[in-house]
């Protein structure tokens, strides 16, 4: 994977429906080559699978980070079962050195604290640090989901079969002018209600994947000055970061052609005058679930009689 297979790819996380032909353009491509691009990106296991549920910086929805820290006696089966019985858990990373690294979706703070609990009482484990990445207190009150017509429920229930499916077929299967479904995704991203994504997996692509934890000085610099130099120093192998400001940290995502690149990346970093320690992270593959907004999403379709469709069921 090269720079612009990096950007075709970011490109997508922001918004999925993007056309191969607005996206050439963005990255200075034809429309054929872009589209070959993206086939070898869903080829290589890359890009998961295309993603559509409710924004959940709109919606009475948190993130959490959890780093869970093990003798390393845990099975991953075992550890699996657990975790995914909390609605909401859509990415675990089981590292290479027995810990674990979790992603939550989560609406109450109940069932965040069920979760940690849930995890301490597995045998092995020796403690559970959590990183709210929208603290509760800092969250303004918003609604469990936003409000939607019976069109754009219809046209929704079109996208959570496919993400990137073309409005004139989105309009033959719900039987709508294609010119009143282009005004509704129109109207649906322009009210940020939807987040039209993708679920990407670094660990299933042609690349080595690692994590970088960094906890900086928020008095010498921002985390958003800090992955901007990330991103400068790495354009192709640094990806994105999930930053927790509230306990200074940032989640630096990298993936590297070759493992032994990641000691100085790591020890560069460390190097910075901004950061206080920083270590290194890798996983096996990645155990995929569903996050609570697109489980939010598929409740109000299946109220309305739109979920699950007949072809998937």
């Amino acid at each position: 994977m090269d720079s612009t297979d990096k950007k075709i790819l970011w490109e997508l996380v922001g918004n999925c429906r993007i056309s191969y032909r607005d996206l050439g353009k963005k990255v200075s491509l034809s429309a054929s080559s872009v589209k070959k691009r993206i086939d070898n990106l869903e080829n290589s296991g890359l890009i998961d699978h295309y993603i559509v549920a409710l924004n959940p910086e709109f919606t009475n929805v948190w993130i959490a980070t959890l780093m869970i820290f093990t003798d390393a006696s845990v099975k991953i089966s075992t550890f699996k079962d657990v975790v995914m019985r909390i609605e909401g858990v859509y990415m675990v990373l089981p590292l290479i050195n027995g810990d674990f690294y979790l992603s939550v979706e989560y609406a109450e703070q109940s069932v965040l604290e069920e979760l940690v609990e849930l995890i301490r009482s597995i045998e092995g484990v020796e403690r559970v640090e959590v990183y709210d990445v929208f603290p509760i207190d800092e969250k303004s009150e918003l609604p469990e989901a936003p409000q939607f017509t019976r069109n754009e429920l219809d046209v929704l229930s079109q996208l959570a079969i496919n993400p990137r499916m073309v409005d004139h077929e989105i309009a033959n299967r719900i039987q709508l002018p294609t010119k009143k479904v282009k005004q509704i995704l129109q109207n649906l991203e322009t009210e940020h209600k939807i987040a039209l994504t993708l679920r990407w997996n670094p660990s299933l692509g042609r690349n080595i994947p690692f994590n970088l934890v960094i906890k900086y000085d928020s008095d010498l610099a921002t985390a958003q000055e800090i992955t901007s130099k990330l991103s400068a120093l790495y354009p192709t192998s640094y990806f994105n970061s999930r930053i927790v400001e509230s306990k200074s940290t940032i989640f630096a995502v990298f993936a590297l052609e070759k493992v032994v690149d990641m000691e100085p990346i790591a020890m560069n970093v460390l190097g910075f005058d901004e950061v206080l320690s920083c270590f290194a992270i890798t996983y096996y593959n990645a155990i995929v679930g569903k996050t609570l907004s697109r489980v939010k999403l598929e409740r109000i379709l299946e109220k309305e009689g739109l979920w699950p469709p007949k072809e998937m069921m």
